[in-house]
């Protein structure tokens, strides 16, 4: 199917999940999160079993392939002189959020399973999911923004990994700017997010973290296929 046509947001949606490599990444992400949610939800001792302790790690897992379909889709908007861009981003954030919603499900069942009379063992379970379906479209943009403004699509996908990450260790070790990395980077913005304790500044630096691999890398992103599309 071209991309010719993707102006209607279903069309842009459909594209993102047209390959069998994109079901893959999607069964593999959702996969990974329920594998990490059972083992986790059966790993700690009966008295430290948590929702927020299932949350962190399951969600955090599946970012890490997700921005996966991001990347591809990337790739479609350089390949597709006719595809539009916001309905393709859209559609990425619309996948983000089916995953998501799909990943708190999953963790409400593991923490239900056990059967958990944790006392708080629910506590910030509206803010816990929440966070994953905050966090996710952040990471599948990543990966729309690098994988237009990266090539290939295998090295795309590795950036998805090794770029927030890079930032966050390299900015770790640079004395007065580690506190920065707080602010610009994915990783602690996501843990918190998740942790369902939130503050106003933790929603300020989910903000910031937003506009920069969100909405400014794909302002890049943008900008370099208009540039692709005009030469």
């Amino acid at each position: 199917m071209s991309l010719q046509d993707t102006g209607h947001p279903a069309h842009a949606f459909r594209r993102i999940l047209a390959t069998r490599t994109r079901w893959w990444i999607l069964a593999i992400t959702l996969l990974l999160g329920v594998l990490t949610a059972v083992a986790v939800a059966a790993a700690p001792p009966s008295d430290e079993r948590t929702l927020a302790i299932i949350a962190y790690p399951t969600h955090m897992v599946m970012s890490v392939t997700l921005p996966f379909l991001g990347v591809l889709l990337g790739r479609d908007l350089l390949s597709d002189p006719a595809a539009p861009i916001a309905p393709a981003l859209r559609a990425a954030m619309a996948v983000a959020l089916g995953v998501a919603t799909l990943g708190d499900l999953v963790i409400v069942a593991a923490l239900a399973a056990t059967g958990s009379d944790v006392p708080g063992a629910w506590d910030h379970a509206g803010l816990i999911m929440l966070g994953g379906l905050l966090m996710q479209p952040v990471a599948t943009l990543t990966g729309t923004g690098l994988g237009v403004l990266i090539r290939p699509a295998w090295v795309a996908c590795l950036a998805t990994i090794v770029i927030p990450l890079g930032v966050w260790a390299l900015l770790g070790f640079a004395g007065p700017l580690a506190a920065v990395r707080e602010w610009v980077t994915p990783f602690p913005v996501a843990g918190t997010l998740i942790s369902g304790e939130v503050d106003a500044a933790d929603w300020a630096r989910y903000l910031v973290v937003a506009l920069i691999w969100g909405v400014g890398l794909n302002g890049l992103a943008a900008l370099r296929v208009r540039a692709h599309r005009s030469g």
